[in-house]
C-alpha cells in the first residue's frame, strides 16, 4: 500500500476528532485511517495532524493529555502505537 495518495495529516485530525467525540476508532473508522506500519513519513504526517488537532482543543490544560488521546485512538493497535512512540526517541536535534 502506498501512502502518497493519502492525506495522512487529515486522517490524524479525523482520528482525534473521533476520539474527542467519544467514538471508538475500531468501530467508527476503518483500519485505512491508520498510517501503515514501517512507513515513517506517513506516520509522522498522521501524528502531525493528530497533535495539531489536540493543540487546538479548547481548555487544553483541563482535558486528557496528548498521549491519553493517542492511546484511546490506537486501542487495539498496540504495535502501531509502539512504533509511533519510537519516533520521538529516534529524533535528534542538531545545532
Amino acid at each position: 500500500m502506498t501512502s502518497k495518495a493519502v492525506d495522512w495529516f487529515a486522517k490524524g485530525v479525523e482520528a482525534l476528532e473521533a476520539i474527542r467525540a467519544g467514538r471508538s476508532m475500531n468501530s467508527e473508522i476503518e483500519n485505512d485511517h491508520f498510517p501503515p506500519m514501517n512507513e515513517i513519513h506517513a506516520q509522522r504526517q498522521w501524528l502531525g495532524g493528530f497533535g495539531s488537532a489536540w493543540a487546538e482543543l479548547p481548555g487544553i490544560g483541563e482535558t486528557k493529555s496528548l498521549d491519553g488521546f493517542l492511546v484511546a485512538a490506537l486501542e487495539g493497535q498496540e504495535l502501531l502505537l509502539k512504533q509511533l512512540r519510537s519516533h520521538a526517541k529516534s529524533t535528534k536535534t542538531r545545532h
